[in-house]
């Protein structure tokens, strides 16, 4: 995997965004709405809400699920009664129904205790008052801070000399999927990690307001992250394609006193420019090699005058040539660097190409340039003036030739 790719990046951190703390529910009836896991009743069955002879009964539109399992304890009919079920998780909350006074010589009072992994965990005690509504989503017991290890909580009433009534409706507990334990049970792990369940938004079984807020800001740190990375290689990129470019830059002179320019920043070299000895104030004077020889009607004399002229065409013709070869160079480097970016489909792939083929115009100009100025110099090797046949030189043009220490100006005659 490229750690340089901000995509790559990001699927590392796909599995914290998968991970959350969740609540699930276990209902009196229908059991762990996740594993399907149901409590276990003593005696069994209690009553639900089909009871036909039962003095109290709860509407059922405010239970949970519409669901509800109650019991009365008697001790002379039954030494004790309980229910129980199994989870797994960090923290567990029991809510029961609770009644009030609903008939005279109605037991309406709840008391049991809990009883979580074997140990007494604590006592839960109601006693009705004198109003005829029922109590729903009442917390009867909590635990917090759990290792987050399979648990069982059993529900209990005995040695009561007095009834008593319980209503039990359902029980949230706190699941961890960030955990890994290998106590876990197998259907515990294949199941779906949330439940979409009716549940009132007043009680503590609903999502905390910890975990929503760490996650938000959890994902957003981690998005800002990946963006920085992504800038940091981008601009790396384009300081690494600028120093490249660089290296491969050919610079120009010309006659007009301005400072060399780069070819691979764009620059369009000016055209040669022709130029008559009117308009040109700074033309220079002919060599002094010129201006010591006397033209005389001796064939000898203009045979050497000539040759010299000559000589001096050819020579500038050569160092155009050379120029175009060096520019050749340049336009062939420019290819090889563009092909491999016509396979990539970023955009900053296409900024670079683009800038690359309006370099390779402005090198393709320049040369055309040149070869129209060595067309130029071959045309004046059979002009009268290279044959020493008239002293008066032909148009000068601006061009380019090397010299022992780079590129240097001179004028062509």
């Amino acid at each position: 995997m490229d750690l340089r790719n901000p995509l790559a990046l990001l699927f590392l951190f796909l599995p914290l965004f998968r991970a959350a703390v969740t609540n699930r529910t276990i209902d009196d009836t229908y059991g762990d709405l996740v594993t399907g896991e149901k409590p276990l009743y003593d005696p069994n069955p209690w009553q639900g809400p089909d009871c036909g002879g039962c003095a109290i009964k709860p509407p059922t539109e405010n239970a949970f699920m519409h669901t509800y399992s109650a019991f009365t304890y008697m001790e002379e009919v039954s030494p004790s009664m309980s229910v129980q079920f199994s989870f797994q998780g960090t923290a567990v909350y029991v809510y029961f129904i609770l009644a009030n006074s609903v008939n005279d010589g109605v037991t309406t009072e709840t008391l049991c205790d809990f009883l979580l992994d074997g140990v007494n965990a604590g006592t839960f005690h109601h006693i009705p008052n004198s109003s005829h509504a029922y109590e729903f989503n009442a917390l009867a017991f909590s635990k917090t801070n759990l290792p987050h290890n399979n648990h069982t909580l059993i529900i209990s009433t005995s040695g009561v000399n007095r009834h008593l009534f319980t209503s039990f409706d359902y029980a949230n507990y706190t699941f961890d999927d960030t955990v890994l334990t290998p106590s876990a049970s197998s259907s515990a792990t294949q199941q779906p990690s949330t439940t979409s369940i009716p549940t009132p938004s007043d009680t503590p079984h609903s999502a905390p307001v910890g975990v929503i807020v760490g996650g938000t800001v959890g994902g957003v740190l981690i998005l800002g992250i990946i963006l920085f990375i992504f800038l940091f290689l981008h601009r790396r990129r384009r300081r690494h394609f600028a120093l490249s470019a660089g290296q491969n830059m050919v610079v120009v002179s010309t006659n007009t006193g301005l400072a060399p320019m780069a070819l691979t920043q764009g620059t369009l070299i000016e055209p040669y420019t022709m130029m008559t000895a009117a308009s040109n104030p700074r033309r220079p004077t002919l060599p002094p090699a010129y201006d010591d020889i006397t033209i005389s009607n001796d064939e000898t004399g203009s045979t050497s005058l000539a040759s010299m002229r000559q000589a001096d065409i050819e020579d500038q013709i050569k160092g155009l040539r050379r120029e175009l070869q060096a520019l050749a160079g340049v336009e062939e480097g420019s290819k090889e660097r563009l092909l491999p970016s016509r396979l990539s489909f970023s955009s900053f792939s296409f900024r670079r190409s683009r800038r690359e083929r309006a370099c390779m115009t402005h090198i393709q100009e320049q040369m055309d340039a040149m070869r129209a100025q060595i067309a130029y110099l071959q045309a004046q090797l059979h002009s009268d003036w290279a044959h020493g046949v008239t002293d008066d030189p032909p148009p000068s043009y601006s061009v380019v030739v090397p010299g022992e220490r780079g590129l240097r100006s001179a004028q062509v005659f």
